[in-house]
């Protein structure tokens, strides 16, 4: 909950991945994406290929004053770059991520860099995290992390808004089976056999 910007949410409750913010509003996102504000999901990095998705080196950038390999990151289904992540040459750490996410006023770029990166638990995490969301600036710095706390059962309810875009969206998915099964079947003469009738489905 930023107060520059306002609060920022992410949630997967094993069916509906989703976000929303005051910049972008809520919207239904692919599983491996969501907190992606944060940088990409772990698994999206070390299981890139079970993630569905296809990388590619593209050059190298500075960052934080360091070189780091650009690579695009692009959903295997849709053929397109969906976000771009710089790696620092030296430590492999993730430092620059950026990414366009759509809601109704249309596209929004979102830049996130990321330093400082300390142990915690076993991991190597970010603690500094300087973010511009079409351009507002945002910085963070995280002062606790806690892993493997216990969660309420009721934190993985959708919200509202969330879950009128998911019936939206089953809605739509029963309505484009529905009108696959009710297009036309034509009945054409075999012109070898005409009492015969051909059905062809177009």
């Amino acid at each position: 909950d930023l107060p520059s910007v306002g609060k920022f949410e992410f949630g997967n409750n094993g069916h509906v991945a989703w976000e929303r913010s005051v910049a972008l509003g809520p919207r239904l996102v692919p599983a491996s994406a969501v907190g992606s504000w944060l940088g990409p999901n772990p698994d999206e990095i070390l299981k890139w290929t079970n993630a569905g998705l296809e990388l590619e080196t593209l050059s190298t950038e500075q960052v934080n004053g360091s070189p780091c390999y650009l690579v695009s990151m692009s959903a295997r289904q849709e053929r397109k770059p969906t976000s771009t992540a710089c790696f620092d040459v030296k430590t492999g750490y993730l430092v620059k991520t950026t990414l366009t996410a759509g809601n109704q006023a249309g596209d929004v770029t979102v830049d996130s860099v990321f330093s400082d990166y300390r142990p915690h638990e076993g991991l190597e995490i970010a603690h500094h995290l300087e973010t511009k969301i079409a351009g507002t600036p945002a910085i963070v710095d995280l002062k606790e992390i806690t892993l493997n706390t216990p969660i309420p059962d009721a934190i993985f309810d959708l919200p509202a808004d969330v879950r009128a875009l998911e019936q939206r969206h089953q809605d739509q998915l029963k309505n484009k089976d529905s009108d696959s099964a009710e297009r036309p079947t034509l009945r054409r003469r075999n012109p070898d056999h005409s009492d015969k009738l051909e059905d062809h489905n177009e």
